[in-house]
């Protein structure tokens, strides 16, 4: 059986097995936690406050989100991470009991509490979770494994939805607080119980990651002024987060019509992140891969604002529990699943000691500005008409796909400086790459070989097994009389 196990992920080597699971295992037992969390303050919300509501919250919970990660930025490196990590996980896991006895006795600060709550906890807990295991796994690991990761992560999502499933209609919605607090206090335990292997097992490097740190955030603020590549990221993140809260605006609008009463949303909710997170289970396996090779990463990432963009479309044609079921899969579900992985990927294209700062200072700070913009946007337009958000939701699903579109050239004019500069392993990249990106590159090695001096560096010669694998061998034919003999080869 355990050799069976371990056939089904061949890309973990037999030396990292225990590391894999132990990291799975936070990571699943995290997103078990938070998926309970998500179900339960999300309908808690809605049915007792509503969804006229939403707008301050969600400029409330970013406030509260960047405000918490700005405190976590500044401890962050003046402790070990495994340290630090479970301290936060005990603090929020005996906060989450706490709010659950005032849910009990329906005190109605608590449910705005508890909605921001889980965006700071989400926000802090996986930021620093990346932060924390890359101490432990070198960047090469990392790209081998990462994707396993992000399979734990949906594991975790399908579990919790049962379970959440299971106390919603048996316990009521309150329970759901109470097992997000437990289960948080568990992932701690889990942390303090295995603190003796951790040690063992890492570090490293010599000093720890600090990559979500304050000065880590400034130095990726000067990096984004800098990089088209990091700046156009930066803007798609904008469009992205706009289309998302007014896409969640108004599918919440249609959930709560439909399931007035907390434990009819909760349940509703709970069975449907069970079977959206087995969905992104699939769609990671399969479709994501097959786009990458199909499109490459940059084409790739086109997709998602195109489906959030007809999400808009369809709760404009009609209004109801389908739409708003489709809209909200197009928005998390696709970005879980999808999009995610693809922005991930695409930063493989920086220096590498600016990837983690970068994806830290977009995770952390401008994810919750752009959320903060969606919630005043929706203050100042005052009960909006469904339609005209529709059309303001779109128009962002259009923003969005047009800052993913100058990234996508973006990133092979970064792709090109790396290369010229010799500080970029095509290697590393060149599986990510669609034929537009390739036949670019093509024009590239003509261009730079003609004027190589008959010397061409080690970088350009990666072009040639990246060019050779997109069938794209018309300039490779013309190099084969090229004067130099790693050429020819």
């Amino acid at each position: 059986m355990r050799r069976l196990f371990w056939s089904l992920l061949p890309d973990v080597r037999a030396g990292e097995r225990s590391r894999f699971l132990f990291f799975v295992g936070l990571l699943t037992l995290v997103n078990l936690g938070q998926t309970l969390g998500l179900a339960g303050a999300e309908a808690l919300f809605l049915a007792k406050i509503g969804v006229a509501a939403l707008p301050l919250a969600f400029v409330g919970a970013a406030a509260t989100t960047v405000f918490g990660s700005m405190l976590y930025a500044a401890r962050v490196g003046h402790a070990r991470n495994d340290t630090l990590f479970w301290q936060m996980l005990l603090i929020a896991g005996v906060a989450l009991l706490g709010g659950a006895f005032f849910v009990a006795a329906d005190a109605h600060w608590i449910y705005p509490a508890l909605f921001c709550l889980w965006y700071l906890t989400t926000a802090v807990s996986l930021n620093h979770f990346w932060t924390f295991s890359g101490d432990y796994f070198d960047t090469l690991s990392s790209k081998r494994l990462v994707p396993l990761f992000n399979l734990g992560t949906s594991v975790g999502g399908t579990l919790g939805g049962v379970l959440a499933v299971v106390l919603a209609r048996t316990l009521g919605a309150t329970s759901l607080i109470a097992a997000w607090g437990v289960t948080l206090i568990g992932a701690a335990l889990l942390l303090i119980l295995r603190r003796r292997a951790l040690r063992v097992w890492g570090p490293l490097e010599l000093e720890e990651a600090d990559e979500t740190s304050v000065d880590s955030l400034r130095g990726a603020a000067s990096y984004v002024r800098t990089s088209p590549l990091a700046g156009w990221l930066v803007v798609s993140a904008l469009g992205m987060v706009l289309a998302a809260f007014l896409a969640q605006y108004l599918y919440s609008d249609i959930f709560v019509r439909e399931f007035p009463e907390p434990v009819q949303l909760a349940t509703f909710l709970s069975a449907y992140l069970a079977i959206t997170n087995v969905v992104e289970i699939l769609i990671g396996i399969a479709v994501t891969p097959w786009l990458i090779r199909r499109l490459g990463v940059p084409g790739a990432n086109l997709l998602h604002p195109v489906l959030m963009f007809f999400s808009f479309v369809g709760m404009a044609f009609r209004f109801g529990l389908p739409s708003g079921i489709a809209a909200r899969a197009a928005e998390e579900l696709m970005d879980n699943a999808l999009a995610a992985p693809l922005r991930s990927l695409l930063q493989n294209a920086m220096p590498s000691r600016f990837r983690g700062r970068v994806r830290a200072f977009l995770e952390g700070i401008v994810v919750y500005g752009a959320m903060a913009a969606a919630g005043v946007m929706l203050l100042v337009l005052q009960d909006p008409d469904p339609l005209w958000l529709c059309a303001a939701g779109a128009g962002a699903a259009l923003f969005y796909l047009f800052a993913n579109w100058r990234a996508r050239r973006a990133y092979l004019a970064t792709l090109v400086e790396q290369l010229r500069a010799g500080r970029l392993d095509l290697a590393g990249v060149g599986g990510d790459l669609g034929s537009w990106e390739a036949s670019r590159l093509a024009a590239l090695w003509e261009e730079t070989l003609r004027g190589d001096g008959g010397r061409p560096s080690t970088a350009l010669l990666q072009l040639v097994p990246a060019l050779a694998a997109r069938r794209i061998v018309d300039p490779l034919v013309r190099a084969a009389s090229h004067p130099n003999a790693a050429v020819r080869r």
